[in-house]
């Protein structure tokens, strides 16, 4: 069974934190905002005084009307038609069992815009079931898997056939659609999503909606043209309204009766802000036409005139050129009353840093001998706590940020396998923040870190930037430090920022050549890739001597000091625009990267300590210097901050508040793919292999998509089609010893495995490993919120960092 723990005591934690954040001024329309006070956190103040009775073209609106009484298909057990062989591309999904092919005939196609249904077999429903193609990308039709028979069940997009590969006949099955089966426009249009009749208006609670434009994903409220929103602002204590609008491009085609996705049919939105004090007209204080070609376009109004003044905003959403508003989805974000501030926030501002496989014995303050970190080191010295022995919760992104952010063992938030995303249930430390008054922004490099993976709920702002590659490139952080140079805002900030720029390729760079023995082999001035180096020696393809591999540790040690320079600018800039203002800082990264210490370069394939420690280092708001050798975790991160922001630590948070005592022996638990986990405790490290036991619950299968490219449409767990066992293609898999055991004080690197000479100690160390995953049991996750979208550009990504493509 899945293991459960009870929501309701974080739930009824965030709504506390949020009334106490809203004080006097929630349901209060006639209070004052402090500056920094956002419109999509007081939505008690807005109304509708103009809503459209529709968005979508008369022959879009008359297909959705069509549907309206729509209940599903059935397929009794004598209407399948044929058998058959399976197709040869389908043998290897099915395990290669023995199984024929069925098709049953629906008289309706499955459309583009619809593809949320519930299948049941024999009058049992079977589990949906994702396949994704080579490139990663996941298939448009509906799949479902029955396990316990083998059989396979599918509805291609646009057809009206549902095929069935099966050991025998399939028996009777019914397809239903979900309860809201119109898709995304029920997001977007009121009756389309409620069933309200004409001339209604939707609560301005059903206006809120997460949105990604461009790069940028923000909260947002629905403006749909022709529009209107009336916000009680009370007296006004700011003079600067600021502001993001923009238009979604989600207008769609009538194609054989089917709706299928478009684009650009739509002509854009006039925004428009008025202002209204009491008794007096309105007055137009800003206006601009904006097209789905623009992403978020950011702005300010003038509210000088009015401060101190009791008034009303509105919103104004107008149709494009040609009028009609078909397709004119406007979104306003941010929505902020900027004015001036009279004394620092009442919590301390918040900044992590996530510099993603950055292992820590590159850096000076962690012992490295070559002179990478300089900057870091000396900031560290003057500021900071430097935590000498900490650990990661696993050896790749998804699953070590996951844990980053929410403070949750991997067991615990199940973001193990490729793809799946964070639960609702499992809020962030920006959820946490978000409640208790804070103003939240994020700067990514995108990757596993953008919104389609689900890091970037309880943000507002979450920036991603697709151009990570190029060591010349401008992070942002610079343009971030000027902005936050601008902000007039009474609430405190948490400021997360994230970086692959240390991460594979390893761009060339003749920073740390040995001019006493210059590198001329046959990457000499070449960057070091997954193509052309790291895939090739990992399949057996490539050999590597030891000036190949000396070449591969320099350019990541380059990459570390490059990172260096940009960290010394940050971290500068944070000190000047916090000045006179409490803030803490935490840097730190998700993994390391192997070295060749067990065989391997890159991560993700081990738990060794070259992947699992990472830098830890704090500046609290008292600025004060330390450094502790007792043992942490990147668990420890939520609970800290929770504790630096005065604000209550959820019970079960795997880790604890850095400024407790910390215990000399804690265990600390680390976890990968296929079963693999390890234990830190006491000085001694204990490595598992054991695929029987999944990392949580919900993975008593293995993972959906291998990460080899020969079993990209393989049933996870089968084999492929030249035979291999598809485990071996999965980023997880480890060579070695099922158990292995290491005393780490006398053996640091992990090369002499004592688990057979002191079996007593191994299975000690088993027993506290298993306890420790009964404690923290998996969260349950919110049903329907795990589906993970991504386009060309997200998977380019992906590919060019090494997780999916070419093995």
């Amino acid at each position: 069974m899945r293991a459960t723990v009870a929501v309701a005591g974080v739930a009824a934690l965030l709504l506390l934190v949020t009334l106490a954040a809203c004080g006097d001024s929630a349901g209060d329309t006639s209070a004052k905002l402090v500056p920094g006070a956002s419109v999509l956190d007081h939505l008690e103040r807005v109304t509708l005084t103009a809503w459209p009775a529709s968005n979508l073209p008369a022959d879009v609106r008359a297909v959705l009307d069509g549907r309206a009484d729509f209940t599903g298909f059935t397929i009794t057990a004598d209407d399948w038609l044929g058998g058959g062989p399976v197709p040869e591309t389908f043998r290897h999904f099915l395990r290669d069992r023995d199984a024929f092919r069925w098709r049953g005939v629906l008289p309706s196609a499955q459309d583009g815009l619809t593809s949320c249904y519930t299948l049941t077999h024999r009058g049992r429903e079977v589990a949906p079931f994702e396949r994704t193609s080579k490139d990663g990308r996941r298939l448009a039709d509906s799949q479902w898997w029955e396990e316990e028979t083998g059989t396979a069940f599918f509805w291609p997009a646009g057809t009206t056939d549902l095929l069935v590969f099966a050991p025998e006949a399939p028996g009777e099955v019914a397809v239903t659609p979900c309860p809201e089966q119109r898709g995304e426009l029920a997001r977007l249009e009121w009756g389309v999503g409620t069933g309200a009749g004409a001339g209604t208006r939707p609560g301005a609670d059903w206006l809120r909606r997460r949105v990604t434009l461009g790069e940028v994903s923000r909260p947002a409220l629905l403006g749909a043209a022709p529009s209107e929103l009336r916000f009680e602002a009370g007296p006004l204590a700011a003079d600067t309204l600021r502001f993001a609008v923009g238009v979604l491009d989600h207008a769609v085609l009538v194609t054989d009766g089917r709706l299928d996705p478009g684009s650009g049919l739509g002509d854009g939105v006039t925004f428009a802000i008025e202002v209204q004090a009491a008794g007096g007209e309105r007055t137009r204080v800003w206006q601009r036409h904006v097209t789905t070609a623009e992403a978020w376009v950011q702005d300010a109004a003038d509210l000088s005139g009015w401060l101190g003044t009791d008034v009303a905003l509105y919103l104004v959403s107008e149709p494009g050129p040609a009028g009609d508003g078909d397709f004119d989805y406007g979104l306003w974000s941010g929505l902020q009353l900027d004015g001036p501030v009279d004394a620092a926030p009442a919590r301390p501002h918040v900044v992590l840093i996530d510099i993603d496989t950055l292992r820590a014995d590159r850096l000076g303050l962690y012992g490295c001998e070559r002179d990478t970190s300089p900057h870091l080191d000396a900031w560290a010295a003057e500021q900071a706590v430097l935590y000498a022995d900490a650990t990661s919760a696993s050896s790749w992104t998804l699953p070590a940020t996951a844990s980053i952010v929410t403070g949750l063992a991997v067991q615990q938030h199940a973001v193990l396998e490729f793809p799946s995303k964070l639960s609702r249930a499992t809020p962030s430390v920006a959820v946490f923040l978000r409640a208790a008054g804070y103003e939240t922004a994020a700067i990514s490099n995108s990757g596993f870190l953008s919104p389609a993976f689900g890091f970037d709920r309880g943000f507002d702002v979450f920036d991603y930037s697709r151009e990570v590659y190029d060591v010349n490139e401008d992070l942002g952080w610079e343009e971030l430090v000027t902005t936050l140079g601008r902000r007039r805002s009474a609430r405190p900030l948490f400021l997360f920022v994230q970086t692959y720029v240390v991460h594979a390729p390893y761009t060339y760079d003749e920073l740390f050549a040995d001019p006493e023995a210059p590198y001329d082999g046959p990457f000499a001035g070449q960057e070091v890739s997954y193509d052309n180096v790291i895939h090739p020696y990992l399949k057996g393809e490539l050999e590597l001597d030891e000036a190949d591999r000396a070449y591969a540790l320099r350019l990541y040690d380059a990459g570390i000091a490059r990172l260096d320079v940009l960290l010394r600018d940050l971290l500068a800039g944070l000190d000047e625009v916090f000045v006179d203002e409490p803030y803490m800082v935490v840097i730190t990264s998700d993994h390391g990267e192997e070295f060749f210490e067990h065989g391997k370069m890159n991560h993700g394939y081990s738990l060794y300590d070259e992947v699992l420690r990472v830098p830890l280092i704090v500046r609290y708001p008292d600025g004060e210097p330390a450094r502790h050798a007792l043992p942490a975790s990147t668990l420890d991160i939520v609970p800290t901050i929770l504790d630096v922001a005065g604000l209550p630590v959820p019970e079960r948070l795997s880790g604890r508040s850095l400024r407790a005592a910390l215990p000399a022996a804690r265990p600390r638990v680390s976890r990968q793919l296929d079963g693999l986990q390890a234990l830190h405790f006491d000085g001694w490290k204990l490595i598992v292999q054991d695929p029987d036991q999944p990392a949580s619950a919900s993975m008593e299968t293995p993972p959906r998509i291998p990460f080899g490219d020969p079993v990209y449409e393989a049933h996870p767990g089968g084999p492929t089609p030249d035979g291999d066992a598809a485990d071996e293609h999965f980023l997880g898999f480890a060579d070695g010893p099922p158990v292995q055991l290491f005393a780490l004080g006398d053996d640091p690197r992990e090369q002499n495995n004592l688990a057979d000479a002191d079996p007593d100690r191994a299975e000690r160390m088993r027993a506290l490993l298993a306890e420790f995953i009964r404690l923290h049991p998996e969260v349950e996750p919110t049903p329907g919120d795990g589906d993970v979208s991504m386009d060309d550009d997200l998977l380019e990504e992906l590919r060019q960092l090494g997780y999916i493509g070419d093995r």
